[in-house]
């Protein structure tokens, strides 16, 4: 069971809410009212008097006006509301015998416009009507009730998220998962509200308006009107789900220009990445919408010139691009984004998990080329190597370091497309073991004794990690998986 799924079954098995942000009401699940809570509602005179019928009266408006709990549209109920509300004794502040409300028997009801006394020692809605003299009060309200209501886990948990709502959770683990599901819920109205080109297309007589300046130009800006509206929901879905990291990179004086260069490049990639683009889409519509309009002003420039004409005419005959193009271009731009979205939302610890793999990696590198390097001097001054040799061997262990790291980003960016999800850093790993074979080999003291078997031992172990990662590559069910891999992973062994 997923997260999600928990929290919407505790959701099904509860049917009464207090709220954490909110103390004055209680929310009924099964009606989708909200009831006046009890503990800090005055639902009897002082004294622990109840209250006569006109001080009941003046109660309800007292409590509208105070905008109690942050609503004002109180009312009393009606006897079927108040029955529902307490009749499988679930109500929180049900105690006592038969039905009473805080050991309470007579409550004020609303019956058919007549403010009446439901006596709660009777059984059913109608039973135990009586004129509403000495009765306790509590009201309620349909101010978070949709229209349509039906109550479903789903809906309620949307009449929380869209109304701010913190409730108390009988789970523990739900009151956890809750402060998470606002993008649960925005992931689910992003599937089931996918933009579609054709439905926005089809709005639109384009035969039409592509032979008319003056529509196209009022149909651009109706277009992006709509597609703005689209990226409000995507904007509040990136605000949730989008993963900060600082593209910034400063530069290690450990590393040559062009080490440097590649791991500012990684971080640069990754950052542009994990931007889900939702502004700058954004942007680019506005601008759009700021073209037509400007062209929409031109016009009427000109209709208010001299030579209408002669300047209707090269109006008429400006450039500008098929409607059908324009749309489908926007469109492609607002899908991509929102498919990176629910890619990003669905795989968020999978997305963490790859930029903490892309740190350690450039940490490993700068620490390869700070450390390793000055137990590889060490060695080659211990076993008298030749200043000239030992230049040429480091710089042949540094220049397949590097090729094995260029290697890293290729292979990330593949990942997060959404491929190779389940073996991504199974692979990681080999290339990481090639890394490591490398390291002991060219610090192993034998081999420097040796003068260092720089032809023979890299391509063994170049061998080998392609050996390894074709066993993925044969296990893979997808073609465009196989053939990037294998092209990847060729690129090593060359």
């Amino acid at each position: 069971m997923n997260e999600l799924d928990i929290l919407l079954d505790t959701i099904k098995n509860q049917r009464w809410y207090f709220f954490e942000n909110n103390d004055k009401i209680i929310f009924d699940k099964d009606t989708g009212l909200i009831w006046t809570n009890l503990k800090f509602f005055p639902y009897q005179k002082s004294g622990n008097n109840p209250y006569s019928g006109n001080k009941a009266k003046k109660l309800v408006t007292t409590i509208n006006n105070q905008n109690w709990g942050g609503y004002n549209n109180w009312k009393v109920p009606t006897p079927n509301e108040l029955w529902k509300m307490i009749a499988d004794k679930t109500f929180p502040f049900f105690t006592g015998t038969y039905w009473r409300i805080n050991k309470r028997f007579a409550w004020l009801v609303n019956d058919d416009g007549v403010l009446s006394r439901k006596d709660l020692d009777y059984e059913g809605a109608m039973y135990g009507i009586s004129p509403d003299s000495s009765v306790n009060v509590i009201l309620c309200s349909d101010a978070l009730q949709p229209a349509n209501f039906y109550s479903e886990p789903r809906v309620i948990l949307e009449i929380f998220q869209n109304n701010k709502l913190i409730p108390f959770f009988k789970d523990a683990a739900a009151n956890r998962l809750y402060k998470q599901s606002a993008k649960f819920l925005i992931l689910e109205k992003l599937k089931a509200e996918k933009f579609n080109f054709y439905e926005l297309s089809a709005k639109y007589d384009v035969a039409e308006i592509n032979q008319s300046p003056v529509k196209f130009y009022k149909a651009v800006i109706s277009v992006a009107d709509e597609v703005l509206k689209y990226l409000q929901l995507y904007g509040s879905a990136a605000a949730e789900i989008a993963i900060p990291f600082n593209a910034r990179y400063i530069d290690s004086p450990h590393l040559t220009l062009e080490e440097n260069l590649l791991l500012k490049n990684r971080r640069e990639k990754l950052a542009q990445i994990l931007n889900l683009g939702v502004e700058e889409i954004a942007a680019q519509i506005l601008e759009i919408r700021s073209e037509a309009e400007e062209m929409a002003a031109y016009r009427e420039r000109i209709m208010s010139g001299s030579k209408i004409l002669v300047e209707l005419y090269q109006f008429e005959n400006e450039p500008r691009v098929s409607f059908n193009l324009l749309v489908e271009s926007i469109a492609e731009s607002v899908t991509l984004a929102q498919d990176k979205i629910i890619f990003f939302a669905e795989n968020k610890s999978f997305v963490r998990a790859i930029i903490d793999a892309a740190e350690i990696w450039s940490a490993d590198y700068i620490s390869f080329k700070k450390d390793l390097r000055g137990q590889f001097e060490n060695l080659c001054i211990k076993n008298r190597i030749e200043q000239n040799l030992y230049f040429a061997w480091f710089e042949e262990w540094r220049k397949l370091r590097l090729a094995i790291e260029e290697r890293f980003l290729p292979l990330i960016e593949f990942a997060l497309k959404g491929n190779l999800r389940d073996v991504i850093f199974e692979i990681l790993e080999r290339l990481n073991n090639y890394k490591k074979a490398v390291d002991n080999f060219y610090l192993a003291e034998s081999t420097i004794q040796k003068r260092l078997d720089v032809e023979e031992n890299p391509r063994k172990f170049a061998k080998n990690f392609f050996n390894n990662v074709q066993k993925i590559i044969n296990a893979r069910p997808k073609y465009n998986e196989q053939i990037f891999l294998k092209k990847w992973a060729e690129s090593l062994t060359d």
